[in-house]
């Protein structure tokens, strides 16, 4: 039996003939592998199987493996196993599960993760922001001021420590419907905040720095699942 080390460098060392630029797909394809290592050592144990959430996710993982180390996985992609697991957070309470398939999500729908090239880009966003805050202060209520001096706060740690926040706990603040005068003088409030947001919290790739679609080495594989076959019942369904 190969073990998951050796089996590892083996898919790595597949990807060593695609360029390694930040443009290409070599990246995403290294962060998808990274993703599904540390699923498959969570669930380690378990069976795959069409008949549980795990065991279809655990079928889902070795076709996304073997798609990328055959070069055929355009990105983005649809894995709706993937993207429904997300989605219902069933599998979150096995330890180690919701963080790497949060990231692997990100890989395949595109969005992409963050990485240290994109922080001055982040801090940028944040600067200007908080810039466009300063020039209506005085009107502010004390509530809306607390979400943009945490914001900027959360900024400067970053910039001065490196320390990305652990947690967000002004999360259901941080709407336009909650920060009324923000949303009505900052132009495009909600939209801003809601980058800045994801990328500083949830490993969103800034989406300034995000990549087009990015074809296959070796196409072949849709990006678009098929149709779903008729369903038996109504109301049915199984990702």
């Amino acid at each position: 039996m190969i073990d998951r080390e050796t089996e590892a460098c083996s898919a790595f060392s597949a990807l060593d003939t695609l360029p390694g630029d930040d443009g290409g797909i070599a990246e995403e394809y290294a962060d998808a592998l990274a993703a599904i290592w540390a699923l498959e050592k969570a669930l380690a144990g378990r069976v795959p199987t069409n008949d549980t959430p795990d065991g279809r996710l655990l079928l889902t993982l070795a076709w996304l493996k073997q798609e990328i180390v055959a070069q055929r996985l355009p990105i983005p992609v649809e894995a709706r196993t993937v993207f429904y697991l997300v989605g219902s957070g069933e599998l979150n309470p096995i330890p180690g599960v919701k963080a790497p398939l949060h990231r692997l999500y990100l890989v395949l729908t595109g969005i992409g993760l963050i990485k240290p090239r994109h922080v001055p880009l982040l801090l940028s966003m944040i600067d200007d922001f908080y810039t466009d805050a300063q020039a209506i202060w005085s009107e502010l209520p004390m509530e809306e001021r607390e979400v943009m001096d945490d914001l900027h706060a959360r900024g400067a740690a970053l910039r001065l420590k490196g320390e990305w926040p652990m947690g967000n706990p002004l999360q259901r603040r941080q709407t336009g419907l909650a920060n009324p005068v923000l949303e009505r003088h900052i132009p495009d409030f909600n939209n801003r905040m809601t980058d800045i947001t994801a990328s500083l919290f949830e490993q969103w790739r800034p989406y300034a720095a995000k990549k087009p679609p990015l074809d296959p080495p070796h196409p072949g594989l849709p990006r678009n699942a098929p149709p779903e076959p008729e369903r038996p019942y109504p109301g049915w369904f199984r990702p």
